[in-house]
């Protein structure tokens, strides 16, 4: 089986996993726009790794790949926290340090990725669709 086919049967078990997760965080009943909290975050997640990875790929670049994480991070965190109406000041605490700390993360390892001018586990798999898109949504496997 070649390598196309691994990558597309891998990102189709991956999507089939992110559906299960969805399934098993039905019991939420906290609303987001009319839709399940846990499901509507799912979504978003999912949608901002497409969105910038589309771009990534036709331009062959993995600069932005960690500081997308981390707005994707933050932001899905951010759905969460302020998706709860009762918050404690130990959730605002929390909220608080995990988005420095997620922040503080994405800015450093995008400062390295342009300092160094490239990292190296996308060196490969840049120049392929399907095995860059498994790193943009959250699956990678090194070959």
């Amino acid at each position: 089986m070649n390598r196309q086919i691994k990558n597309i049967i891998t990102i189709t078990a991956f999507l089939i996993c992110i559906g299960l997760i969805n399934n098993a965080g039905q019991n939420i009943n906290i609303q987001i726009r009319g839709m399940n909290a846990f499901t509507f975050i799912l979504i978003i997640a999912v949608s901002i790794q497409i969105i910038f990875f589309i771009p990534s790929f036709i331009l062959k670049t993995e600069k932005y790949y960690d500081l997308v994480g981390s707005l994707t991070y933050v932001t899905t965190v951010s759905l969460a926290y302020f998706a709860v109406e009762n918050k404690t000041i130990i959730d605002s605490i929390i909220y608080f340090y995990v988005i420095v700390w997620a922040s503080r993360l994405g800015i450093y390892l995008f400062r390295r990725v342009r300092n160094d001018g490239k990292d190296v586990r996308f060196e490969k798999a840049k120049k392929h669709f399907f095995w860059f898109l498994q790193y943009w949504i959250g699956f990678n496997k090194k070959k």
